[in-house]
């Protein structure tokens, strides 16, 4: 049995001691371990965009027979490792860091008060396949990557390209895609600049301080135009040749993945 007692109560054999500052101890990290949990989902996302780009830490070990396996793996796993399971999971955290990189950055819009861009495939002057930018306040912000405004980046994913498969979704645009460059699918991206013509597809977004994204056409350093508010949708498209991933942005700044399934012939939420 356990009894809550003071320093100088006595005990019946057999009982344990906790004394009134020992439980008010115990309180207090139960208490700072739930207001941890206050806005653990930013911090996961970045974390998940910090890490994304690390390789996976699966140790292999030879067996007599010559062949690699997985260290410590259920057996169950090693044949899902054998038949891409590997490539299939860095291909699915990949997608779910575009979808991270979308929120994160219009969650910091909406904090900061500041534009904040969103670029893909080392475009526009971008060192990283995924790059997310504050640009600073609206009036100010010139749709460029100046000195010192990249705020968190990912780095590429080994087995892991922009676009679809030939023998899978082969271009074919995801539910609720609302880019106009569906040409462009098979490239990776279905955004367009402001002009929301198929003929300018862009691989960029971003969003301002009231969280919508919007289409934007940058020229020499600065904004040559912003699109208008609801306009800015499209998607990116992800895939390892095994597998192909669809992340959807909404025109209000949600987001939905989809994946190909080949028995079925559509995209699948």
């Amino acid at each position: 049995s356990c009894v809550l007692v003071s320093d100088e109560t006595r005990l019946p054999r057999g009982s344990q001691r906790y004394s009134v500052a020992h439980v008010q101890l115990r309180a207090d990290r139960v208490y700072e371990r739930r207001s941890r949990s206050v806005g653990r989902r930013s911090l996961r996302v970045a974390r998940n965009i910090k890490n994304l780009g690390r390789p996976a830490e699966t140790s292999c070990v030879e067996s007599l027979t010559g062949r690699i396996r997985p260290k410590g793996v259920p057996r169950c796993w090693r044949k899902a490792w054998r038949h891409g399971g590997i490539s299939n999971q860095r291909l699915k955290g990949a997608a779910r860091a575009v979808a991270d990189a979308f929120f994160l950055a219009r969650s910091e819009a909406i904090r900061s008060g500041n534009t904040h861009l969103v670029i893909f495939q080392q475009s526009l002057g971008a060192t990283d396949p995924i790059v997310i930018v504050d640009d600073g306040l609206p009036a100010t912000a010139n749709c460029t990557i100046d000195a010192g405004e990249v705020r968190h980046s990912i780095t590429a994913v080994n087995g892991v390209v922009w676009g679809t498969t030939s023998t899978l979704a082969n271009g074919t645009a995801a539910p609720y895609d609302s880019g106009a460059a569906s040409g462009e699918v098979d490239t990776g991206s279905s955004f367009t600049d402001a002009s929301l013509s198929a003929s300018n597809p862009a691989t960029w977004v971003l969003f301002q301080p009231d969280g919508i994204p919007r289409l934007f056409t940058p020229n020499a350093g600065a904004c040559d135009a912003i699109g208008l508010l609801g306009l800015g949708g499209g998607a990116i498209y992800l895939t390892n040749t095994l597998r192909d991933y669809a992340i959807v942005l909404s025109n209000v700044g949600t987001t939905r993945t989809h994946v190909w399934i080949p028995s079925a012939g559509q995209w699948k939420k």
